[in-house]
């Protein structure tokens, strides 16, 4: 992942502390003279002023500089040593530039240092590097300071650059070692008995997979050994009182929910309001796919010179704080207005979906087509799957540019914003930044580059709201409040774009839980 810089905070020239003492030695000179009545020595004064002349008539530059930090991915397993890159350009000649990277203190530099002092011609580009121990955590890159003193060291000036990054340092999952093995395990039929008392977790024999297993449970050496799917069978699962799942595919996951609710366990399912067919879920908690690629479909539409906040037509004064849901955009787009821009509306562009085929990707297709499809000057070059991946992405969308040269392509919308982001680092490295990059999700990383101007928008999935509402109810399915839970929650999928970025990331506003109000509603039930 990289970020580029922005502007926080910066000090004009300054003096040192040595031109403050050349300054006092100066006055001391000509008071000397004054006094002595020799005002020949003011002559001694005049190569030091010609000094100051100079550091601030030749020797003051704008510091007019440019820097992305670039890392290798956001999540990194703890205790992995990664190369952090600095990519520095200046505007203008710089004889003497320090860098110091503000390294997050959950992070070790191990190699390299933090600091850095070089030199830069007029449109150089530099790239330093150094190397951090990551440890496990959230760790956030926030700024960087740079700061020049002329060669005599007379003035300094100081600049702070916001440049924000966010480097999750993932557990490391170690083996846990056990006096069973699986090479000798003999392989029985039913459970054991187990020599403690009461119920436990004690693994007493391998048997054939069955639907609904855990993932967790199934012993893939002896899978190898044997050639069947095999799983480890325990005296008792540990009890579970909810499920909460973002499933990747539905079709996947349903075998195991339905064993659930056959055991009377509620089910959560977030990421997802379309109800999944045959089987009774709780509550759903996320949004309508096919609403949310009718969202991009309005900003593709809005940049390229509909009316709306984005490109170069109409242009309308909308708070940040405004949801830009369909609800926005459908009252924009109306059908009269449709039809009075419908012509006007020119641009070709690319789309790289998530699984070929697959529950998510096939519904957000279909609502950007359903907008798209009503303006016959937007035309589709080529729709290819990168699987949700943003490796495969960037070779996705590098095929796309060499197929559509400079001229032929105008933007790229990528159903998620790991494929959007790969498809907009190899824009960037193929210089081919004309082609505008749309996308789904809203992550940390991708909303900065929003604020960088690198994705021009993105449509909003809620997934802080996911988590924060995913507790709530789970909670209260939990406690037995399943006749106050909403079997749909609606996160409302949205625009992020330049000018409204601020209110999802950082500081992502939710709306506040009353614990001790479920607290009181489940001990009053209690008593009945």
């Amino acid at each position: 992942t990289s970020a580029k810089i922005r502007v926080r905070a910066m000090r004009e020239f300054y003096p040192t502390g040595k031109a403050l003492q050349l300054l006092l030695a100066l006055w001391l000179g000509v008071l000397m003279a004054f006094f002595a009545l020799r005002w020949d020595m003011i002559y001694l004064t005049l190569p030091i002023m010609w000094l100051f002349f100079i550091a601030v008539a030749f020797f003051k530059p704008r510091l007019e500089v440019k820097i992305e930090r670039i890392l290798p991915h956001d999540r990194i397993l703890e205790g992995e040593i990664i190369e952090v890159k600095l990519v520095v350009k200046s505007n203008e000649r710089i004889p003497s530039l320090k860098i110091t990277e503000d390294v997050p203190e959950g992070l070790e530099v191990v190699e390299g240092s933090k600091e850095f002092l070089l030199s830069l011609k007029k449109d150089e580009i530099r790239e330093l590097s150094y190397k951090i121990k990551v440890r496990r955590g959230v760790h956030e890159f926030t700024r960087i300071r740079v700061s020049y003193q002329d060669p005599f060291g007379f003035f300094k000036k100081d600049r702070e650059l916001e440049l924000y990054d966010e480097l999750i340092g993932v557990p490391l999952i170690e083996d846990v070692i056990t006096p069973y093995s699986t090479k000798g395990t003999k392989i029985t039929v039913g459970p054991l008995p187990s020599p403690r008392i009461g119920e436990g977790v004690e693994f007493h024999a391998i048997r054939e997979y069955q639907p609904g297993d855990p993932f967790k449970v199934i012993n893939w050496k002896a899978t190898a050994k044997i050639g069947k799917i095999m799983s480890n069978e325990y005296e008792s699962e540990r009890k579970v009182d909810v499920i909460a799942i973002s499933p990747i595919e539905v079709e996947v996951v349903k075998p195991a929910l339905k064993k659930a609710k056959e055991a009377g366990i509620p089910i959560i399912v977030v990421n997802l309001l379309e109800p999944i067919e045959g089987l009774d879920v709780d509550c759903y908690i996320g949004f309508d796919n096919t609403v949310a690629g009718m969202i991009s479909a309005y900003a593709v539409i809005d940049y390229f010179g509909g009316p709306g906040v984005l490109g170069e037509g109409e242009n309308l004064n909308v708070p940040p704080e405004a949801y830009l849901d369909l609800g926005f955009w459908q009252a924009i787009y109306s059908p009269p207005m449709i039809e009075k821009i419908k012509d006007k509306i020119k641009a070709r562009g690319a789309i790289i979906e998530g699984i070929a085929g697959g529950f998510f990707s096939t519904a957000r297709l279909r609502g950007f087509h359903a907008v798209i499809d009503q303006f016959p000057g937007i035309e589709i070059v080529t729709t290819l799957p990168a699987d949700w991946n943003r490796e495969k992405a960037i070779k996705v969308a590098e095929d796309i540019l060499t197929a559509h040269p400079k001229g032929t392509l105008d933007f790229i919308w990528a159903a998620s914003n790991e494929m959007g982001l790969g498809a907009m680092l190899t824009c960037e490295r193929m210089g081919r930044t004309e082609v505008k990059i749309f996308t789904n999700d809203g992550t940390p990383e991708s909303v900065q580059r929003i604020r960088e101007g690198r994705i021009i928008a993105e449509t909003w999935h809620g997934f802080p709201e996911w988590g924060w509402y995913g507790t709530k109810y789970a909670v209260m399915l939990a406690l037995g409040l399943k006749d106050l839970v909403p079997q749909f929650v609606d996160i409302r999928p949205r625009t992020e774009w330049k000018g409204n970025a601020d209110m999802f990331y950082p500081n992502t506003y939710l709306e506040p839980i009353d614990w001790e109000a479920i607290k009181a509603e489940y001990l009053k039930r209690q008593k009945k």
